[in-house]
């Protein structure tokens, strides 16, 4: 029995020099991806550019949306797919700290998250984000407005250059469509996706489809381009809802230049001092 004892205490003294011990099993499951669920997907490939892409995965037939938001910033909104497809959006508050949320109709006006996850954003030029497409300025290389840029100012050096012959081709072009204007007033736009394609094939929009265009023949050129939604003081006193774009300036700063109101005036000098005085806009939104 003495012998029996000292060979079991041999064998596992050996085991344990050996090192053939047994290894307990993880009773933790991984942890979950991040960027995914049974909702939706994030692919943040892009994140270094300012840019983010999300799909709606959930399979219902209902309005979805995708909302990000800066600490302390704006919520921005976004009408998402529902069918799968990718949607890419850019990050224009600056570097930090962002949470992308996918939400799902419930009722009327109410939405459910059904998706949550957090965003750093560390850029080294905070211009980058504005010279990316994205859901509010869509292009891809062969877009007939990117093309069309590219024989416009493709042979031109500087961007002040670009930005002139861009903005004079736009407001030439483009002329301002009232029966879309009283749609959007009225509430019966069922349109909602901007294709700068057909508004340069129609030859009119409204002030979110002039600053589309300039901005996607800007941005595919390599030019920062900025699209900003707010207000504009149209009558002293009486502040409406307007888009406008925002391009570098001689010294650094954004200039504003608002392609809706330089294609329409009467008075070109005039129109450009009211869009240089900046108690005439209020910005909230940059895409």
């Amino acid at each position: 029995m003495k012998k029996m004892r000292r060979l079991w205490m041999g064998m596992a003294l050996l085991a344990v020099l050996s090192g053939c011990v047994p290894v307990p099993i993880p009773t933790e499951t991984p942890a979950p991806d991040p960027y995914s669920n049974e909702y939706a997907q994030v692919d943040v490939s892009r994140l270094e550019d300012g840019v983010v892409s999300v799909r709606y995965t959930g399979g219902a037939d209902v309005r979805i949306k995708a909302q990000i938001t800066r600490e302390e910033g704006e919520k921005y909104n976004y009408n998402l797919l529902n069918d799968g497809s990718w949607e890419s959006f850019t990050l224009t508050e600056g570097n930090g700290e962002y949470t992308l949320r996918v939400l799902e109709n419930v009722t009327e006006s109410k939405y459910k998250p059904v998706f949550e996850c957090p965003l750093t954003l560390e850029l080294e030029d905070p211009a980058t984000p504005f010279r990316q497409a994205c859901q509010q300025v869509p292009f891809t290389e062969n877009t007939a407005a990117v093309l069309l840029a590219h024989q416009l100012i493709g042979g031109l050096e500087t961007e002040e250059e670009k930005v002139r012959a861009v903005l004079e081709y736009v407001t030439e072009q483009v002329a301002y469509d009232k029966e879309k204007a009283g749609a959007v007033e009225a509430g019966t736009l069922t349109e909602n996706r901007i294709d700068v394609d057909a508004i340069l094939s129609r030859g009119k929009g409204i002030c979110g489809d002039y600053a589309a265009v300039v901005a996607v023949m800007l941005r595919s050129q390599g030019v920062a381009c900025k699209v900003v939604h707010g207000k504009v003081e149209q009558t002293p006193g009486e502040w409406v809802t307007h888009a406008w774009v925002e391009v570098p300036g001689k010294d650094g700063d954004w200039e504003r230049m608002d392609p809706t109101f330089l294609a329409n005036a009467s008075d070109k000098e005039q129109i450009e001092g009211f869009i240089g005085n900046e108690e005439n806009y209020q910005a909230k939104y940059y895409y």
